[in-house]
């Protein structure tokens, strides 16, 4: 089963913004922390897909 390519594309933007949300609005040490590895999370997918997308297969 494959997800729709803009849903698999924008899901490490919206982890992104989840984590600052989480973050930003409940003043609970839990909710920092998931916001945290929520936003980590988010910025390392981004990294390995552009990181995959530009290795040169031979």
């Amino acid at each position: 089963m494959t997800m729709p390519k803009p849903i698999y594309e924008s899901l490490p933007i919206l982890y992104v913004i989840g984590g600052v949300a989480a973050i930003s609005t409940v003043d609970s040490f839990m909710s920092f922390i998931s916001g945290i590895l929520l936003g980590c999370s988010g910025v390392m997918i981004m990294c390995l897909r552009r990181e995959y997308r530009r290795t040169d297969k031979v």
